[in-house]
């Protein structure tokens, strides 16, 4: 057993056994008005259940990032909300957006508001509406050319990651994402706030940082199609 593992399981006991044994005290303070409870009862009847909550969502695959680990890593996969999902009329793709849908991530380096933003993006069209498109665009440009690419695959604004974290790994996207139609997948797991207030609808997302074998892919597509990163 891991070292952490180890810190991890001996907290879960003494959270456990700290409601066993001040858990009936508590009540009877709380049913007895004669009864006073200490103070730092309360603070440790708190802490276990905050930790045996905060264990519960580790379990569920809802984890957070430990403080002493700042730096994340080539392949590491990333759970956010997106932001900038109330301007530019961005509700109304909001709208559209299921749960499991594919969206896309780009680095926008010359973004005059944020040199490190990174954009979050969706299909203007479905994949129903993509094989509806294909045969005509087809005709009109050719199979797999850069301009059926551009047409049939063209992009709508959802948002942005937000800037805290678009700091810490856009090192990442400049190593590995480096072309201006190389985009980054991402899926959304969950669509937030109250789905009939046009202005109050969110996204949340995660997505895998990119690699040197996405690079590599990337490259190999471009030579393939002519299409360019």
């Amino acid at each position: 057993m891991k070292k952490g593992e180890t810190k991890a399981s001996i907290a879960d006991v003494a959270a456990f056994l700290a409601l066993l044994f001040l858990g009936p005290f508590l009540l009877g303070s709380l049913l007895n008005p004669d009864y006073s409870f200490p103070a730092w009862g309360y603070l440790i009847v708190g802490w276990a259940v905050f930790h045996i909550y905060q264990s519960t969502r580790a379990e569920s695959g809802v984890q957070r990032r430990p403080p002493h680990q700042p730096n994340f890593e080539p392949g590491e996969v990333i759970e956010t909300n997106v932001v900038g999902v109330t301007f530019e009329g961005r509700q109304r793709e909001v709208e559209k957006l299921s749960t499991g849908q594919r969206l896309h991530l780009l680095r926008e380096p010359d973004n005059p508001h944020d040199t490190n933003a990174i954009a979050v993006l969706a299909n203007k069209y479905s994949e129903r509406q993509q094989e509806v498109l294909r045969p005509e665009l087809e005709d009109r440009y050719g199979k797999w050319t850069p301009e059926l690419i551009a047409h049939l695959y063209e992009k709508v604004q959802i948002g942005y990651i937000n800037r805290h974290l678009a700091a810490k790994i856009t090192p990442i996207f400049d190593r590995f994402a480096i072309g201006p139609n190389q985009f980054v997948t991402a899926n959304v797991t969950a669509l937030t706030g109250r789905q009939s207030d046009d202005l109050s609808k969110g996204v949340r997302i995660s997505f895998r940082l990119p690699t040197e074998d996405d690079l590599r892919a990337a490259i190999e597509m471009e030579i393939m199609t002519g299409y360019p990163l």
